[in-house]
């Protein structure tokens, strides 16, 4: 079905590396400890759900412009 887009593993590294600079650019002193960890994965999880919204968000209207364009025919 959203086999047609091909963006999957790219963003499955991506969003990692974006998070990883995000940090690098926010913060002067990243402390070690296990909060870093903890934010860094809720972080990056929050990533992959706003990418997934926005996947199926143009996928929908993907699906709704073919679905409108069909009626059209009959």
């Amino acid at each position: 079905m959203m086999s047609s887009f091909r963006d999957r593993r790219l963003f499955l590294l991506l969003i990692p590396c974006i998070n990883t600079i995000n940090y690098y650019l926010t913060y002067s002193h990243i402390p070690s400890g296990w909060r870093l960890p903890v934010t860094f994965l809720i972080d990056t999880l929050q990533g992959y759900a706003a990418w997934w919204m926005i996947r199926l968000l143009i996928y929908y209207l993907k699906l709704r412009k073919v679905v409108k364009w069909t009626n059209y025919l009959w």
